[in-house]
């Protein structure tokens, strides 16, 4: 599972509402996206962007790719999230304005438990110690969007955020399965006594 801690969000601009999360290698192509209600939005899907180049097929504005370009080598290389706006889109068709932010993925701490801190406390960010080959990204929209603070009000701010969205995720797929199974046990029932009641009627 990728790392990257709250701090480092916070120092980045924060996490919004509307974002698609993935990972990208240094020279530019899509190696993971999850799904997200912007994606649906723009019209975008996780499968088109897997294995495209960002940079040389989804933003076709030269200057807007060297940019990003020089944004994600200065992650890669220092370990220091960056943000950068450009428009982006699927090849052929229509672009959409946007907020890249780069992060790198990050080593451990030494012992997470020693940083528990309030949201509004300003702990420098965990950075990673290497040289990265792949890159965390966050695309959201150019504008508009409702920062998201963690779900605690006291959280240690060197928090894994992936491991929040993956016990959001099970949390909400929990849920949605007794939904579903609710659902089906009510089917069943109005299956049966439909059942039933056809076959009394045959009997008359």
């Amino acid at each position: 599972m990728p790392r990257l801690a709250w701090s480092t969000i916070a120092h980045a601009g924060g996490l919004v509402e509307r974002a698609v999360w993935g990972k990208t290698s240094v020279d530019g192509h899509f190696l993971g996206a999850g799904p997200s209600p912007f994606l649906d939005a723009v019209g975008w899907s996780p499968r088109e962007m897997i294995g495209t180049s960002m940079l040389n097929e989804w933003i076709p504005n030269e200057a807007e790719r060297e940019n990003v370009k020089a944004v994600m080598t200065n992650t890669a290389t220092t370990g220091t999230p960056s943000r950068v706006p450009c428009h982006m889109g699927p090849p052929n068709r229509n672009v959409t304005a946007v907020t890249v932010c780069f992060y790198p993925q990050e080593d451990a701490p030494p012992d997470s438990s020693l940083d528990v801190l309030a949201p509004w406390m300003e702990p420098s960010p965990v950075r990673a110690k290497r040289r990265q080959t792949e890159l965390i990204y966050q695309i959201t929209p150019y504008a508009g969007e409702t920062t998201i603070q963690p779900s605690v009000e006291l959280v240690s701010t060197n928090e894994n955020i992936f491991l929040e969205l993956e016990t959001a995720r099970s949390t909400s797929f929990q849920y949605e399965f007794q939904q579903k199974r609710n659902e089906n046990a009510g089917m069943k029932v109005e299956i049966e006594e439909r059942l039933r009641s056809r076959a009394q009627k045959r009997v008359r």
